[in-house]
């Protein structure tokens, strides 16, 4: 079966080609259908709570008052986090986190005209849950749950919580647009 996505205007888009559906907001839809052709012989049974995600807790940052500022600018026709331009291999001094902490990482898409677009923010081997955002009513975000990317819209800052506790290697974050190097 093709992958299915809903487009603009409640358009299925895939395996049904241009079928309009004329869904209002939030309206269910279905997306595919399961056809069991054989039994399954297994002694298996899902749990009644499938996963539990416990509270957010900022303040088991080691960074809680000083939060790591990460800031989305441009600097000589080219994107840059702190200033810096896109280094596969290269870390900075301000790059370092200590193995076994939990930092809080706040990203900043505030940098005036040159940063009026959204910017999906993906970090590479890590989940994260976002513990503030501020400047943009962001009425509609699922902010829940983990994550590993997180979109920054113009003129917004995000916190989000990491815990580096499981590998002592490089982690990469960048962000998702295809424009940017």
């Amino acid at each position: 079966m093709p992958v299915v996505w809903l487009g603009s205007r409640g358009m299925i888009m895939g395996g049904r080609m241009g079928q309009n559906l004329n869904l209002s907001n939030g309206a269910a839809f279905s997306v595919f259908k399961v056809n069991v052709t054989q039994p399954v012989k297994t002694n298996y049974h899902l749990p009644d709570i499938l996963s539990e995600i416990g509270p957010v807790k900022p303040c088991d940052a080691v960074n809680y008052f000083r939060p790591r500022q990460f800031y989305l600018t441009m600097r000589h026709m080219q994107w840059t986090i702190n200033g810096r331009v896109f280094q596969m291999e290269e870390v900075a001094d301000n790059e370092i986190v200590q193995l076994g902490t939990t930092e809080i990482w706040e990203f900043n898409n505030t940098g005036g005209d040159m940063m009026n677009m959204p910017h999906p923010i993906h970090l590479h081997g890590k989940q994260f849950r976002v513990i503030e955002r501020s400047g943009v009513a962001h009425e509609g975000y699922v902010d829940e749950g983990w994550k590993d990317t997180v979109l920054l819209m113009p003129g917004e800052r995000i916190r989000i919580l990491v815990d580096f506790d499981d590998y002592p290697g490089m982690f990469l974050y960048h962000y998702h647009n295809l424009e940017h190097p």
